[in-house]
């Protein structure tokens, strides 16, 4: 399941791409959301039916890191970074969540 669209890819790139693009960013929207499902899978968690908007967040910013990587591969490193602190602040939140109830 993709967590996030093109249009969500292209606000953390900060460019509209051209339609020739497509194929590419859907390509790299499944790679990212597919990065967020193993971390989270890693930390025994799931993502929920609603998105919640920092998952959203966090897979547009893989999917970006997955499109920089290949033109930029210097450059992505620090979309990576992003991606990684918003599921790590997403994956404790959820964390603490199960240990308050237990």
């Amino acid at each position: 399941m993709d967590y996030c669209t093109s249009d969500d890819v292209e606000a953390v790139l900060r460019e509209t791409l051209a339609e020739s693009f497509d194929a590419l960013i859907a390509r790299c929207i499944s790679t990212g959301c597919g990065l967020v499902d193993l971390f989270l899978k890693v930390k025994g968690l799931l993502v929920p039916n609603v998105v919640p908007q920092i998952v959203l967040e966090a897979s547009a910013w893989f999917a970006a890191w997955e499109f920089r990587r290949i033109s930029d591969p210097a450059g992505a490193e620090a979309f990576w970074v992003e991606a990684q602190r918003l599921l790590n602040v997403y994956a404790e939140a959820e964390a603490e969540a199960y240990v308050g109830c237990v």
